[in-house]
C-alpha cells in the first residue's frame, strides 16, 4: 500500500489556522499503533503558508492506516480529527470554511485532475485549507 500527499491548497482569504499537523497511524504485526509524524503546515506572522514538501510513503500490502489531523488556530483553539484511510482512494481533506464554520460540501467544490486545481463551483475564493491525499 502506498500513501501520498500530492498537493496543498492554502486558504485564498485570511486564515485563522496557525498550524496543521498530519500524522499517520500504522498498526504493526502485533496490532500495536505506531505514529509517523508525516506533514506540517505553519503560517508565518505575515500570514504566508509554509507547508512541508509533498510526501510519499510505501507500506506492506494489507497495512491498516489511520490519520490524525491537529489544527491550531491563532486564537489558541486546537481541534483534532481522526479517521481510517481507505485503500485505492483519492481524497481531499479540507478544514472548516470561514463563512460557515463547517467543511465544504461536495456540491460547492470542483477538482480538475489534469491541473490539480481545487476551486469553488460558484467562482468565489476558496475559504478553507485543503490537502490532496492518495492511497494505493
Amino acid at each position: 500500500m502506498s500513501f501520498r500527499i500530492g498537493k496543498f491548497w492554502p486558504n485564498e482569504l485570511a486564515s485563522d489556522i496557525a498550524r496543521m499537523n498530519f500524522d499517520i497511524q500504522v498498526f504493526d504485526a502485533a496490532n500495536l499503533p505506531r505514529w509517523i509524524y508525516a506533514w506540517q503546515l505553519q503560517r508565518s506572522a505575515s500570514g504566508r503558508a509554509l507547508p512541508s514538501s509533498s510526501l510519499r510513503m510505501n507500506f506492506e500490502f494489507g497495512t491498516e492506516l489511520a490519520l490524525m489531523v491537529t489544527i491550531a488556530e491563532r486564537s489558541g483553539k486546537t481541534s483534532v480529527f481522526n479517521a481510517g484511510l481507505p485503500c485505492n482512494a483519492q481524497m481531499i481533506l479540507a478544514t472548516a470554511r470561514q463563512r460557515t464554520g463547517l467543511p465544504p460540501q461536495l456540491a460547492d467544490v470542483r477538482y480538475a485532475a489534469a491541473t490539480e486545481s481545487l476551486y469553488m463551483a460558484d467562482g468565489s475564493p476558496r475559504d478553507f485549507e485543503a490537502l490532496l491525499l492518495e492511497t494505493g
